[in-house]
């Protein structure tokens, strides 16, 4: 069964055969933890390129063991998925760890052909749903991809719609996604160019203003309601931004806007789960110097969210043992 899943499907089916064989037995992992790519990035620099998952699992300590899903840019849409399919499974995680992110709540993001995984979820979903045994490929949008690996446009008809998006805008610039992924993709040759294509991206990724009922943000909200549909616990993490380096390239209240976005999102997360939740908010927690690149943290920076992620985690099964000696 392993050969022909490992052979015949995509990761994400691969990991949702590893998630339900994980909880196939009366007793699973206590901890679950679902991520994006700050849970296993690292960069070439760097000292310590131990995968945060390793860091959460040895400060909660107890012998705790743990199961993992993570991916480039997962967000609540890839990871409900998962969550449904442990309704069916014999057992669950004490704790489940998810991110919490404004960027990957946008419609920018969502509605990324790859990225946004809208294709995916929902094939990952049916096989879900329909109890599929069969080992199949999940629906996905066609990547850039060439021969001897030359670039080629992607033959996806999505990939013309989504370049064809209006792209929003910090410094008041009309453009759309197309023209904007133009610029981000470039390759800089001089540092002022280097500066510019961080503008852009952090315009590309800081713009928009989120909603509560903006799309990705109510994906946000359904994963926290089946996190609390499911009893288990859960712990929200939003992982640090770049503040600094978008206030200075897009203006000084940009960081204003950032802060707003990301309660935006916390506080829909946090009303789902109520009291069976918590959020660790480190989105302000790292200077511009602590990051390797636009997006992502050094060692240091990742260890100390893990640590908080750990913290939270403890508290909550420290709280939920002292309710069940109550009653």
């Amino acid at each position: 069964k392993r050969r022909y899943t490992k052979r015949y499907s995509d990761l994400e089916l691969r990991q949702l055969r590893a998630l339900q064989r994980a909880y196939s037995g009366p007793r699973g992992p206590e901890l679950l933890v679902f991520g994006d790519s700050i849970m296993i990035w690292s960069a070439p620099e760097d000292e310590d390129r131990g995968h945060m998952t390793q860091v959460i699992r040895d400060e909660v300590g107890g012998g705790a063991r743990m199961h993992s899903v993570v991916g480039a840019g997962y967000s609540a849409r890839i990871i409900i998925p998962f969550l449904t399919a442990l309704r069916d499974c014999p057992s669950k995680p004490r704790v489940v760890i998810v991110p919490v992110s404004s960027p990957l709540a946008s419609r920018t993001w969502q509605a990324h052909p790859i990225l946004g995984y809208e294709r995916v979820a929902a094939s990952l979903q049916k096989v879900v749903d329909e109890r599929d045994t069969k080992c199949r490929k999940l629906d996905r949008p066609l990547d850039y991809g060439g021969r001897n690996g030359q670039k080629a446009m992607p033959a996806d008809p999505a990939w013309d719609a989504y370049d064809r998006m209006p792209a929003p805008s910090l410094i008041g610039i009309k453009r759309t996604v197309g023209e904007l992924r133009l610029l981000v993709n470039a390759t800089p040759q001089t540092r002022w160019q280097k500066l510019v294509r961080f503008r852009h991206m952090l315009d590309y990724h800081q713009a928009e203003r989120l909603e509560p009922d903006t799309p990705g943000v109510e994906l946000v909200g359904q994963m926290g309601a089946l996190l609390r549909e499911l009893r288990v616990l859960s712990v929200g993490y939003v992982a640090p931004i770049n503040y600094e380096l978008a206030g200075k390239l897009l203006g000084p209240t940009v960081p204003e806007h950032i802060a707003r976005n990301v309660e935006v999102v916390s506080k829909v997360f946090r009303d789902a789960v109520g009291d069976t939740g918590a959020l660790v908010n480190e989105a302000f927690a790292a200077k511009a110097d602590d990051f390797s690149d636009m997006a992502h943290v050094n060692a240091a920076k990742r260890r100390s969210l893990a640590v908080e992620i750990a913290v939270a985690v403890k508290k909550l099964m420290a709280n939920a043992e002292g309710s069940s000696g109550e009653r």
